[in-house]
């Protein structure tokens, strides 16, 4: 007769899940010159972009590498490829949203306006103060 087998009890350390990193951030074609010149240093994206970030596309965390790549209208990417870090990563309500936050962005967007019509744009749908977004600002990679 088989002898049962008894278990012990095995303490597991739990860790906080971090969700997925993303390793790109993706631009239209109308910003390949300020990616080649690297004068664009942040961008927005609509919803929780951070670390922790349950959404698929995944998250960003400071002092992480990314690739900035440039998607045609034709759907496939550009030649282009920059190195970059991400320097900070910000999630916040767009009514709590500084222009300053803004500054060296993509498409020249410097005020709030302007970003909500290009989030409109971007995502197909209205934004509102409510809507949570989240700045990244990365630094180009010495070459």
């Amino acid at each position: 007769m088989e002898k049962s087998r008894q278990f012990q009890p095995v303490e597991v350390e739990k860790q906080e899940n971090e969700g997925s990193f993303a390793s790109e951030i993706w631009f239209r074609e109308a910003d390949k010159g300020q990616i080649e010149n690297c004068s664009i240093v942040t961008t927005v994206r609509s919803g929780d972009r951070t670390a922790t970030t349950t959404d698929p596309k995944g998250g960003y965390r400071e002092g992480c590498p990314v690739t900035l790549k440039i998607l045609k209208e034709n759907g496939h990417f550009d030649a282009v490829e920059v190195s970059a870090i991400v320097s900070a990563v910000r999630k916040l309500r767009l009514g709590d949203l500084e222009e300053r936050y803004l500054e060296r962005g993509a498409d020249g967007v410097n005020t709030k306006t302007e970003l909500l019509t290009k989030l409109q744009m971007v995502y197909g749908r209205a934004f509102c103060d409510d809507d949570t977004v989240t700045i990244i600002s990365f630094e180009y990679k010495k070459t």
